[in-house]
This record gives structure tokens, sequence and C-alpha cells, in this order.
């Protein structure tokens, strides 16, 4: 990252912790014991509570705009609607677990902060600034990239069966029998999850012991395998992908219930699906919501938290703009 997205904890940095709870307090014995400056804590509690450093309630602290405020509450998922009060407040140097978001700019986070929780802060460098953490990069999304393709995480609801016409000239073709039995021309370019298609492939997968077998030991690594053997798929121009293959794997996820499915794609299909100028516009929005009024399925998205609500003008517009790319066929 460059130094104008960026930014370094040092021990002339000035220093607010937001917590005085018991991880809050210990940081901040740490932190004095080894000289760090340490402007004070703040906790709504305000003064009532003890501390090795004067505790303020937020917007009564000494206000300085370059000061790094780090986050100590012990659970992991309130540090978002306090990062977002902090920013409200005019910080923007905030050190905190950015658990919602999926940048490259948050996983630095994650990681930088689990080392200043640890007590190691002697490379506390290239911490990103807050604005930085909301930013859509389609490459952030790229598990694994070979060639002109991408292995990506797909939501369930946009991963279709294989159309009944197919482009013969995809790679992928070559292999898979072309006959199409008429008794289940009902199966082709429906959603995965659909009840019908669900059942059908589940029971098909049931049948096969052997198979079943092999994708639950899999899964107890963890989706390493899915992932390498990701279910490869075309993009369709209404905004899903359609599988070529892989239909026992995807439908096997889909019982354990998993949203993300592994797909193998070009990387410009992926491109036209995930639409980042779109995304980004909507993303800057949301950075002043603690949650979403509706359940956003694009990759970028799928780890906010919702609380359903009724959407004001300017999220229903940037949300219909994103949506219109990412599935037309949604109601």
């Amino acid at each position: 990252m460059s130094k104008n997205v960026d930014y370094s904890i040092s021990k002339s940095s000035p220093i607010f912790i937001y917590g005085a709870g018991l991880l809050g307090t210990e940081t901040c014995k740490r932190l004095l014991a080894e000289d760090y400056t340490l402007l004070g804590v703040i906790d709504r509690r305000g003064a009532s509570v003890e501390a090795p450093v004067s505790v303020y309630r937020l917007g009564e602290e000494p206000f300085v705009s370059e000061a790094c405020v780090c986050v100590c509450l012990a659970i992991g998922v309130e540090h978002f609607p306090v990062a977002r009060q902090l920013y409200s407040r005019g910080y923007r140097r905030i050190f905190f677990l950015p658990l919602f978001l999926k940048s490259k700019a948050a996983k630095t986070m994650m990681t930088l902060y689990n080392r200043f929780v640890a007590g190691e802060y002697a490379e506390l460098g290239n911490i990103p600034l807050y604005d930085e953490l909301w930013k859509v990069n389609i490459e952030d999304y790229f598990i694994r990239e070979v060639g002109d393709f991408v292995t990506v995480m797909v939501h369930s609801d946009h991963v279709y069966t294989g159309k009944e016409k197919r482009d013969e000239a995809h790679p992928f073709i070559n292999y898979i029998p072309k006959a199409t039995d008429e008794s289940r021309l009902w199966f082709c370019d429906l959603p995965l999850g659909n009840r019908r298609v669900r059942s059908d492939m589940q029971t098909k997968l049931d049948r096969r012991e052997d198979v079943r077998s092999l994708l639950e030991n899999a899964l107890f690594d963890g989706l390493e395998y899915f992932i390498d053997v990701a279910s490869p798929a075309q993009y369709n121009p209404n905004g899903y992908f359609n599988l070529l293959d892989g239909h026992h794997r995807s439908s096997f996820l889909l019982k354990k219930k998993f949203k993300g499915i592994p797909l193998r794609v070009f990387r410009t299909d992926y491109e036209q699906y995930f639409q980042q100028e779109a995304a980004n516009a909507l993303m800057e929005y949301c950075k002043r919501l603690d949650s979403l009024p509706k359940p956003v399925k694009h990759p970028a998205f799928t780890l906010y938290p919702v609380m359903v609500s009724e959407a004001d003008n300017e999220f229903t517009h940037l949300y219909s703009v994103l949506k219109q790319h990412y599935n037309k066929g949604e109601s």
C-alpha cells in the first residue's frame, strides 16, 4: 500500500484505546510499559471506569485527528458499529477487526490487529486507513488464477444448471455428454437451489455412496478439495453462471447449507458478473451503515450484516444498478 492509504504505529504515535474492559485495560498496561504515547481510553461509561489512564466518553475526549484509535472489545462483531461511530467522530486511523469486509486491505488489517492483541507491536506498519477497507477490487476475490481462468466463490442463488443449447467451443465442453434426456429438459437452465433440481441431484448423490463418502471426507479438511476441483461454469448474460460439470460437488455443498459455491470461470466472465464500479458505488454508500436493509448477494457484500428494514432512495438506486448486472432474474 502507498503512504497515502496506510500508516504505522510507533512509540511516538498518539493512541486512544476504545474499551475499558479486560482487553482494553491489559493493552493499556502493555503500551505504557513499553513507552507508547497513550492519550486515554474511550468508553461509553466514561470516567466512572477505573483504568491506567484517563477515561472519556466518545465525543468528550480531546480529539486528535492523527490519533490511532485501537478498538479493544473482546467480541469481534461489536467492532463494526464502534468503528463507524469513530469514523463519524472524525477519526480515520481506526484499528479494529473488519469482520464483515472482504477486501485485501481488510485481511491485512485483521492480521496486524491479531499481532497487536498478542502484544507484538514492533511491526505495526502498513495499516490501512479506514476508507481503504471499503474499496472493492475484483482481484481480491480470486482464490486462484491460472491463465484465462479464475477460481471464485459465487452465491448459490447465482449458480444454475446447464443450458439446453450450449457453446460447443467452450474448453470444458468436449468431455461432457452431449445427449439430453427428453424427459429431463425441465432440468436445463434452472437455479441449482430450485426444489426440483436440488431433490434430483441429491437423490443421485445419495445413490452414489462412493462419491458421497469421498465428499464427506474431503469436507473434513475444509473447502480445499472443492476449490482444487472447482466446478467449471459459463457466464449467462442474464447475470448468473451455468454449470458445465460438477453437479454432484455443488449439490453436496448445497445440502451442507453452503451459500458459496467454488467455480472455475473465465476471468472476463467474472468481470461481467462482478461489476466492480457498481459494487464500489454501493459499498461507498454502505460505509455509513451498521447493517444492510436487505441482503446483497454480490461477493463483496455476503459477510455484511443484514437487518431487514425499509431502504432509502439512494440505497435502492445503487442496489438496483448493481443488481441488474449480477442477476436480472431475481425478484
